[in-house]
């Protein structure tokens, strides 16, 4: 937490027991290829870092419970994202996300998505399918509608300030 990583080393493959990892406020921009070997990883503090694009190696952690990746100046979440079926809780905020992949709907157990600080305009169709979403938080984006409020069915806390409604 808050050193000048600017990668993580290929060492890392041997922590197969880990279950929490935090390197938040460091220079990282991408994730070793290594770190699909740590399958058991539930929780990922990776904010505040300079990671651009989503990286693929996250596919690979389907244990993981908690990803944060706020203010990184994200610009793209792939498709990757949605094999983190067991994904509950994802920090998305303070990005530079213009779009969603269709594929958060494979996100069957996300219960709490932070969007907020992006450049957003629209939800992709498919968020209806997220029936255990609880908390989503939009605010501070482009949105210049509410969105369709069937796809926030089960929703029980919206945050949708400063749009541009």
């Amino acid at each position: 937490h808050q050193n000048q990583l600017k990668e993580l080393p290929a060492q890392m493959s041997g922590l197969k027991s880990l279950v929490e990892f935090n390197v938040q406020c460091n220079q990282l921009t991408d994730l070793p290829t290594t770190f699909s070997t740590l399958t058991k990883l539930q929780k990922l503090h990776l904010g505040y870092n300079k990671i651009s694009v989503l990286p693929d190696v996250l596919e690979t952690l389907i244990n993981l419970q908690e990803l944060d990746l706020e203010g990184n100046g994200l610009r793209e979440a792939r498709s990757s994202i949605g094999s983190l079926c067991s994904l509950q809780t994802c920090y998305l905020s303070r990005n530079q996300l213009t779009q969603l992949p269709d594929c958060f709907a494979n996100l069957i157990n996300l219960k709490d998505l932070f969007l907020n600080g992006n450049l957003l305009t629209s939800l992709p169709p498919t968020f209806a399918e997220m029936i255990r979403l609880k908390q989503l938080d939009l605010s501070n984006n482009q949105f210049i509608e509410m969105p369709n409020s069937q796809l926030f069915v089960n929703l029980t806390i919206l945050k949708f300030s400063d749009n541009q409604i």
